[in-house]
């Protein structure tokens, strides 16, 4: 009995002596950690990335409508399909809003001209021209042009959840005082 004591003790020393399963089992350890850091860094990266192009995207087609005297139904198309293809490769969960806002001779006050809108959603209400302070003169306009993209990250149950992305951008018109929609 004591002898088969003594075996067991040498065994437990031996085994306990053994280095040769310590890098696995770190190894074990790390590399769930270095996969979430991967897949977050690459879940940002398109965050990023998608950020920029709302942006890029709702300041071209201000651009392009404040280029203009007068819109019609078919140009406004060509506009948003451009801020659409700005955005792509990413699927196509936004909504966009181009609206003109004027001042009347005479006041201060901003109205609503016109507003079209796509991707889900009525376009901008007569009550919903939220102007800056200082940013219409009296018979001034103003071309608002607002992008809402809702970024659903491909892990998001794992890393991050689904965040909106919205960029909005104000641009006084260049060829006329106003942008008249026809």
């Amino acid at each position: 009995m004591w002898i088969s004591g003594i075996r067991w003790y040498r065994r437990w020393w031996r085994l306990r002596a053994c280095r040769r399963g310590v890098a696995s089992i770190e190894f074990a350890f790390v590399v769930p950690i270095m996969l979430l850091v991967f897949l977050g860094s690459i879940e940002l990266g398109d965050a990023l990335l998608l950020d920029r192009k709302v942006s890029r995207s709702v300041h071209i087609g201000g651009d392009l409508v404040a280029q203009l005297t007068a819109i019609t139904d078919p140009e406004l198309a060509d506009v948003f399909s451009a801020m659409e293809q700005i955005i792509a490769p990413f699927p196509n969960s936004t909504r966009m809003v181009i609206s003109s806002v004027v001042t009347d001779p005479g006041s201060t006050s901003p109205r609503l001209a016109w507003s079209v809108a796509r991707g889900g959603g009525p376009a901008v209400s007569a009550g919903d021209t939220d102007i800056p302070a200082g940013l219409l003169e009296e018979d001034q306009s103003v071309i608002v042009v607002q992008i809402e993209y809702s970024f659903s990250p491909v892990y998001s149950d794992l890393i991050m959840s689904p965040f909106m992305i919205i960029d909005q951008v104000y641009l006084r018109p260049r060829k006329s005082k106003r942008v008249q929609k026809l």
